[in-house]
């Protein structure tokens, strides 16, 4: 099955490698402090980091490092997000709120919406987002979408309000969909192996077929699945003159 390392944080790592949070996350951001880190610390982290399964929320972690303070989150309907049922919707937020914290932030329920899927939900959420805040100078600068249909609809939504992206606000979707490609602005997306993801799905049918097992648990074994932040244009980073769009 695949292993759910959003439970991870980088206190973890940091306590299994011997090192402050500090140094870890200054690691795994790929800088510096103001004592050098040495190589035998930084490969110490990084390996650490690999064998408990982390995973940071690229998406709100490259929002922190773009200077954003304020940073709302985008969901759907469909499930608590105070219940740990293991749903994607749940860990997505998870690790949203794990960025913030860990970058010394708060997330303050009022920049939380939770609407309907897909892109009409999207464009909705947008317009609740707003409503809620009517003063531009308070509404949030940056959102994190829960995938990349609804974050289409919010773009949207944010276009019809007169929101420029990513001027007053940035947007990071969630799934690497090509159509995030022709969006304007371009949509920056965290993409993650979905091809993989339905292979290991089909073997693993197969192989609950072949050993007449009735139970997945059986069979299963703990995967960790790569992610890649898709910069484009609606986070608003530096594109490296176009190279970074994908």
């Amino acid at each position: 099955m695949l292993n759910r390392s959003s439970a991870v944080t980088i206190a973890h790592v940091a306590q299994a490698a011997g090192v402050s949070k500090a140094t870890v996350s200054l690691v795994l951001n790929g800088r510096d402090g103001p004592v050098r880190i040495s190589a035998a610390t930084r490969d110490a982290v990084a390996d650490w980091a690999v064998r408990l399964g982390y995973q940071p929320n690229y998406a709100a972690r490259s929002l922190v490092l773009l200077g954003h303070r304020r940073i709302g989150h985008i969901s759907i309907l469909g499930g608590r997000l105070d219940d740990d049922d293991g749903s994607p919707m749940f860990e997505r937020y998870r690790g949203y709120l794990r960025a913030l914290d860990e970058a010394g932030l708060e997330a303050h329920p009022t920049t939380l919406v939770q609407g309907a899927g897909l892109m009409a939900g999207g464009r909705a959420s947008a317009l609740e987002l707003l409503a809620r805040f009517p003063d531009p100078r308070t509404r949030p600068t940056a959102v994190f979408v829960y995938n990349d249909l609804v974050a289409v609809g919010l773009l949207r939504g944010l276009y019809e309000a007169g929101v420029r992206v990513p001027n007053d606000m940035a947007i990071v979707g969630f799934h690497g969909l090509e159509l995030g490609q022709f969006t304007t602005p371009s949509l920056t997306t965290v993409g993650h192996a979905r091809a993989e993801l339905g292979e290991i799905g089909a073997n693993l049918l197969l192989e609950l077929i072949a050993s007449n097992s009735s139970s997945p648990a059986e069979l299963a074994a703990e995967q960790v699945l790569p992610v890649e932040l898709l910069i484009r244009e609606s986070c608003g980073a530096p594109l490296n003159g176009g190279a970074g769009v994908r």
